[in-house]
């Protein structure tokens, strides 16, 4: 499963206009890929993406900026978001 996450998501134009299925392009190593975007609600699924990205974190995280690594035990912000992408290819 691919996560595409945010902070203070509810301030940003493109995450506000995704509603379930919105098609979009995912561009990866110079390859663009067709998805649809489908924002996650589930406390359980945003919980599960959180714990990940945390402990992403603590291995490729930087000591302060927007990649800083958080504490291991570091609640889920309110104003994450979290959208699940899902091949749009044939």
């Amino acid at each position: 499963r691919l996560f595409l996450s945010c902070s203070v998501c509810d301030m940003k134009f493109w995450a506000k206009h995704v509603s379930p299925g919105s098609p979009g392009r995912l561009r990866l190593n110079g390859r663009v890929y067709p998805v649809t975007l489908t924002r996650v609600m589930d406390d359980a699924t945003l919980d599960q993406a959180w714990r990940a990205r945390v402990a992403k974190l603590q291995v490729h995280g930087t000591e302060t900026g927007i990649n800083a690594r958080p504490k291991p035990d570091a609640p889920r912000p309110a104003r994450w978001w979290s959208f699940e992408l899902r091949s749009r290819a044939s």
